[in-house]
């Protein structure tokens, strides 16, 4: 993507475009891997609003999809070798993997020299950062409430001297603030305005058709879907869907979703899609939408996704999804397929209460949650960091 070129969801470029004469801010973004779900498609969104706002842009990135995904922008991209921890014995994985960091901090300090803000996206490349003496210039941002002790430990080792963070909620923003990092929040949006689902704008409830009841997540083991599977087993009048597909590292949990979904109690009524083009399309059709993980999610663009096209959403009570559906969604405890069981036949059997919290969710997603404020309140920050880092 090229300055100038309009801002995605008809955003106007935003944050303060070079004076005549003056040189262009230089910003190089940061990927630590190769697949592409949400917080790359985050970056992506804001790679396009800081060029539109007149930032030349420049990444580094792994082969693969997101690295795909820039070049189609027009973004230069400089490979470096996929910085997550390879499969193996865990002293060899480690040693491989701190090669790797060794490898990217070489390319890192000769691609950014003349950088202004380096955006690193995600915890996982901070130590290439740190090897590359970058950090007086980087923001971190930050995809996720990090629990793990071993994530920790990395992001306290990683994270020093880094500039600032930009946090896509208040509960990813509590780790870097205890780093003592000067964190800025600026919360993920979603495209709007989109269509509503037909639950949205229905005044009655055909009851000729079985209610639909959907999780749209990668089928990783933390998003939760066999929770999600065996609550829906106890309600046997609702067809199921599972939107999305796998990752390669994921395929024995992709199976042990297969076999649970041919068990008497849902077999024939679970649909899995695999990757599709337009997930909106196909959550029009639901009555329900649900959020199952396990482990907290910062900012769940799923759950912005349904709120934007009017579904009624049950999220576990945890991380950005609290966030987001605070007062006019359904939250329910982490991995307790009796407490999601109950909320969503709750909910199914309450057909205003569904519209309701529907019509609050494009509510909020109009007033707070766009695509279009977060663009702009992130290219904002960079922005003050750029100016931060001239003065000092």
């Amino acid at each position: 993507m090229t300055a100038g070129r309009p801002a995605p969801d008809g955003m106007m470029p935003a944050g303060r475009p070079p004076a005549t004469g003056e040189r262009r801010r230089r910003v190089t973004v940061i990927v630590p891997g190769a697949s592409y779900s949400g917080a790359e498609l985050v970056l992506i969104r804001y790679v396009e609003a800081m060029a539109a706002a007149g930032w030349s842009v420049e990444a580094i990135a792994p082969a693969g999809p997101t690295h795909e995904q820039l070049v189609e922008r027009r973004i230069r991209v400089t490979t470096i070798p996929e910085l997550m921890a390879p499969p193996g014995r865990r002293a060899v994985s480690a040693a491989r993997l701190g090669g790797r960091w060794l490898q990217a901090a070489r390319i890192i300090r000769r691609v950014t020299a003349s950088s202004d803000v380096v955006v690193v996206n995600g915890l996982l490349a901070l130590p290439a950062v740190r090897l590359a003496r970058a950090s007086g210039r980087s923001t971190w941002l930050v995809h996720d409430v990090v629990t793990r002790t071993d994530l920790r430990t990395l992001a306290r080792l990683g994270g020093r001297g880094l500039r600032s963070a930009v946090a896509v909620s208040e509960a990813a923003a509590a780790f870097p603030r205890s780093l003592g990092l000067d964190t800025a929040v600026v919360a993920n949006g979603t495209t709007w305005p989109v269509a509503p689902a037909a639950v949205a704008v229905a005044e009655e409830v055909d009851g000729s058709t079985r209610p639909i009841v959907g999780i749209n997540a990668s089928l990783t083991p933390w998003k939760g879907h066999l929770v999600f599977l065996d609550a829906m087993a106890g309600l046997p009048d609702v067809d199921v869907v599972l939107l999305g597909s796998g990752f390669a590292k994921d395929g024995e949990h992709v199976s042990a979703i297969e076999r649970r979904t041919g068990r008497a109690d849902l077999a024939g009524r679970v649909t899995l899609t695999g990757h599709v083009t337009d997930p909106l399309d196909h959550m029009r059709r639901w009555t329900v939408a649900v959020s199952a993980s396990i482990e907290p999610e910062a900012g769940p663009l799923a759950v912005l996704e349904a709120m934007s096209i009017g579904l009624p959403v049950v999220a576990t009570d945890h991380g950005g999804a609290t966030e987001a559906l605070a007062g006019i969604g359904t939250l329910v405890t982490p991995g307790d397929a009796s407490a999601l069981r109950e909320a969503v036949a709750d909910l199914l059997a309450d057909p205003r209460r569904r519209r309701e919290q529907g019509r609050a969710g494009r509510d909020r997603i109009a007033a707070e949650r766009t695509l279009a404020r977060a663009a702009t309140g992130f290219v904002d920050a960079i922005d003050d960091l750029a100016d931060r880092s001239a003065a000092s």
